[in-house]
């Protein structure tokens, strides 16, 4: 309850469309309640409803290209040199007051030149979404009340991960008080709060990994079928979230594989086999069209530009590393928020080895 509130805290004071790529996330969930429509990955538009409330946000000004990284008001302060002109600070950015906000209605009449690149992902996150907020009446509310209600919707979609996290820790040998330290272990990664308090489909990737991890503890320590089933369940259900959870398969698998209780090697192979193909068999559908109509697994939703030869592939490797260090414990994606203490640098090593 404590971490649930601690996200709700996050999804208030965090500034509208300031957590990743959430503009077209809730565009999409907006398109999803209004015409129930998932296009072709790279053909999605952004919504003209969806721009003019990243204005009114003070995302970004009227006079410049929309969502342009080099263009957004920095919420960190300081000029930003965009365009051969100055980027106020978030604090001087124009804001519209709330009850001059403007409601956030889906038309496919009124679109952007911008794509929308989340429907290179499955459709559950925001489907669930836009169904949660048709049926609070949200339609005719205005942007800032459906964000926040997205917001909160998102965190309730992660409620599993704490209980389950305490679960983990006790299945794998810890004490009850050992386990709930553990798991207040989750307030030390700000990054965690701010990217589940926010629209995005990574909040129903979290619920479902949290439950597929705590159902593959269950795996390696009985090996019953009802760790197959929670965990192919959690597993197939995951799979319609995004492609990042692919590899969660082979966690769950490899829960079976590692238990001596099951009996003989034939056996856990049976059970980590049942429980991969229940995920298949509930969440494989949307992956194996896509190699049916696209030919890959997750076609892009952006043409992004290909790297040319003599790309260093060992600078990428230590870049990553970094990054994914950084975005976890000092770097807020979207806040311009960067917290380079060696406080941290603990932290980063734990998080490498994970």
């Amino acid at each position: 309850m404590a971490f649930l509130l601690w996200q709700i805290v996050w999804a208030v004071a965090t500034p509208g469309f300031r957590t990743p790529d959430e503009p077209a996330h809730y565009n999409s969930v907006l398109r999803m309640a209004a015409t129930g429509q998932w296009p072709t990955p790279g053909e999605a538009a952004l919504n003209q409803t969806v721009a003019d409330a990243a204005r009114e946000s003070g995302l970004t000004t009227v006079e410049q290209d929309l969502f342009s990284q080099a263009n957004r008001s920095e919420v960190a302060g300081g000029d930003v040199q965009a365009n051969g002109g100055d980027v106020l600070p978030y604090p001087e950015a124009l804001i519209v007051e709330h009850g001059q906000r403007s409601v956030g209605m889906y038309s496919d009449a009124e679109v952007t030149g911008e794509r929308d690149q989340m429907t290179q992902h499955p459709p559950l996150y925001y489907w669930l979404a836009g169904k949660a907020l048709r049926l609070a009446g949200g339609m005719e509310w205005t942007w800032d009340r459906q964000l926040l209600f997205l917001r909160i919707f998102g965190i309730f979609l992660t409620a599993p991960l704490v209980p389950c996290l305490v679960y983990t820790a006790c299945r794998l040998g810890a004490g009850r008080r050992c386990a709930l330290a553990i798991a207040a272990t989750v307030f030390l990664v700000p990054q965690l709060a701010f990217n589940t308090a926010a629209v995005t489909n990574d909040d129903l990737a979290i619920g479902a990994g949290a439950v597929a991890i705590a159902a593959s503890a269950a795996a390696a320590y009985s090996g019953s079928w009802y760790a197959v089933f929670a965990s192919g369940t959690a597993l197939g259900v995951g799979l319609w979230s995004k492609g990042t959870f692919i590899p969660m398969g082979l966690v769950v698998g490899c829960a079976f594989l590692v238990n001596p209780r099951i009996g003989s090697c034939g056996r856990r192979l049976l059970r980590a086999l049942a429980a991969g193909g229940m995920g298949v068999l509930l969440g494989g559908f949307w992956w194996g069209r896509n190699l049916v109509l696209y030919g890959v697994l997750q076609p892009a939703g952006l043409e992004r530009t290909q790297s040319g030869e003599g790309s260093d592939v060992f600078y990428f490797i230590q870049a990553s590393l970094r990054g994914l260090a950084d975005t976890s414990w000092g770097d807020s994606v979207g806040l311009s928020s960067r917290c380079r203490n060696h406080f941290f640098w603990p932290f980063n090593w734990e998080h490498w080895a994970v």
